[in-house]
């Protein structure tokens, strides 16, 4: 897909960069951290979304599949700068090779933060070195696969005194992608379909 359909595609159902973002899960929690994370769409010829896999020593969500980011802290200028900032640290992705194009909603997940995810292009060739102490791996997955309804599914997931809870969830390959990123992949998806006629992203 040309890069400037995908982005207008894009502009088209994110909120602007300076807007202030709206909730889309509930009630305002005074005690959540303001967080942001990027989620990096890849410009090439099969438009994809970069993931990392977190490394597994982690205490907090280690294992898992999520975007770089992290809390705003007092010198961020606000979630951009913040997810920026938190890509180049854990996946040494230089801040000048993406575009951030818009956010979607601002959600509290279950750790506590106030998580803003803001959506960026990258260029095909951007180099990536990931911090072995926060990431374990980077993969991409085809944008067209994630905005697929078919591949989203409600599963159980472990919540709080041993007691199940549904998430949303979605496999590719080998990697499982569930809870608050497939959330915000799931936003993007209905956002997507909600304003753009229906579109191919990948002719090969």
């Amino acid at each position: 897909m040309d890069a400037g359909i995908l982005k207008a595609h894009l502009l088209a159902c994110l909120d602007p960069l300076g807007s202030d973002p709206g909730r889309c899960n509930g009630e305002t929690r005074e005690a959540d951290i303001p967080a942001a994370v990027l989620i990096p769409i890849l410009m090439a010829e099969e438009p994809g979304v970069l993931f990392t896999r977190r490394a597994n020593h982690l205490m907090r969500h280690g294992g898992q599949i999520s975007f770089p980011g992290g809390q705003i802290e007092a010198h961020d200028n606000g979630p951009v700068a913040a997810a920026l900032r938190e890509a180049r640290e854990e996946i040494g992705l230089d801040p000048d090779r993406v575009s951030p194009v818009g956010r979607l909603s601002t959600r509290s997940v279950t750790s506590g933060y106030a998580v803003t995810p803001i959506v960026g292009l990258l260029p095909g060739d951007a180099a990536f070195a990931p911090n072995s102490s926060e990431v374990a791996e980077i993969f991409p997955v085809p944008l067209a696969y994630l905005l697929d309804s078919n591949h989203y599914q409600v599963q159980p997931a472990a919540g709080c005194h041993g007691r199940s809870r549904p998430t949303l969830a979605l496999q590719y390959l080998h990697h499982r992608i569930w809870g608050a990123t497939a959330a915000m992949l799931s936003e993007l998806r209905t956002r997507w379909h909600r304003a753009n006629p229906p579109v191919t992203l990948y002719a090969g």
